[in-house]
């Protein structure tokens, strides 16, 4: 009895090993995995870009309003976060950095 209960738990775990790979392999044919490591390096320069901008505003103004902070939060568009990191550069205010 003791022999078979070893079996099975060394079956068991060969099946979950294998239903893990199936599904891993399953997964990255899929193009999800890869989709999923674009999104989170996407999501990751966003935020680099917006923390540049704040640091930028940060250096050259005293203060920078909370709006103006929420705001850049907010915006998920890579190329309008590099539009505004220019612009950063150049405003005479922080409210500034919205107008066109």
């Amino acid at each position: 009895m003791a022999q078979k209960d070893i079996i099975s738990k060394q079956s068991i775990k060969r099946i979950a090993k294998a239903g893990k790979m199936i599904t891993q392999m399953a997964v990255e044919k899929s193009g999800i995995y890869q989709l999923g490591e674009e999104r989170g390096e996407e999501r990751e320069q966003i935020l680099a870009v917006q923390n540049s901008i704040i640091s930028i505003l940060s250096t050259r103004f005293t203060q920078i309003p909370e709006l103006i902070k929420t705001k850049l939060l907010e915006i998920k568009n890579i190329e309008i976060l590099n539009q505004l990191l220019i612009k950063a550069i150049s405003v005479s205010k922080t409210e500034n950095i919205f107008d066109e």
